[in-house]
């Protein structure tokens, strides 16, 4: 048994606690799974609200306890789990929707990096379960719309993870002075190293590149995505899951300008 939406609009906070104090008394369960379809659509209502206040763990917490999914809820899974990780719907939104064919403006994925700094490997960990959650979801544009940005996000959050001490993303983060391409294309180049500082791994670097190539992948299954699709396409394009340099390159010479 749940707080009902009425009493929400109410007072969604001030009332819980009298509420918590009576549920308790009639002996229902506030903390066991959620199987019914009436308490399955509140708590999908709730969560809108929690990550509507940033409050998006508590968010991803009540709908993991659904006992029976529908596709809403996976959706909604998926989107109080980037939340959590710091990349909220308004956020990534305001940033991957700005792409623009004719400029190519594909740098639009370090602003949203930048928007993620600090990062660290737990954050990706609940991107990936983020996917996981959007995966679930039936077949569609919804659904693929929800993986692109999800993808985006995660490779957003790879660069973001690089970040100097001092809070900034710039070149020396991920290679060596001097990296360039070896010709019009970052895909041959041999220049690309880790350096001493610690820049971005072999490891990291080829994840980034396995993320934006599932990205542009998932465009295959809808139609109709606009400047969404080009952008993915894009970006899988000039990555590499076989040469590391080639991940390091790209984002050195393309995706960051200083």
């Amino acid at each position: 048994m749940r707080t009902s939406l009425s009493l929400l609009k109410i007072g969604r906070l001030g009332i819980l606690g009298a509420m918590l104090a009576l549920f308790t008394a009639s002996g229902c369960n506030l903390w066991g799974g959620i199987d019914s379809t009436s308490s399955r659509e509140e708590t999908h209502a709730e969560a809108l609200v929690k990550m509507d206040d940033n409050k998006c763990s508590e968010a991803s917490k009540d709908l993991d306890a659904i006992s029976n999914p529908d596709n809403t809820t996976y959706r909604l899974r998926g989107w109080a789990k980037l939340c959590s990780a710091g990349a909220g719907v308004k956020k990534v939104l305001a940033n991957l929707l700005t792409f623009n064919t004719s400029t190519n403006n594909v740098d639009i994925i370090v602003t949203l990096a930048k928007s993620l700094v600090p990062q660290t490997a737990d954050n990706i960990t609940t991107i990936n379960s983020a996917i996981a959650s959007f995966s679930s979801q039936d077949t569609g544009n919804d659904r693929t719309v929800n993986l692109i940005l999800a993808y985006m996000v995660k490779a957003a959050a790879l660069i973001a993870k690089q970040a100097g001490d001092d809070g900034t993303i710039s070149r020396s983060d991920f290679s060596v002075t001097g990296c360039t391409t070896d010709s019009s294309s970052c895909v041959t180049s041999a220049n690309c190293t880790v350096n001493t500082s610690g820049t971005m791994s072999d490891a990291d670097s080829t994840d980034f590149a396995t993320t934006l190539i599932q990205a542009g992948v998932s465009t295959n299954i809808s139609g109709g995505l606009g400047s969404l699709s080009d952008l993915a396409k894009r970006f899988s394009a000039n990555v590499s899951t076989t040469v590391a340099n080639a991940n390091r390159c790209y984002i050195y010479n393309t995706l960051l300008t200083q």
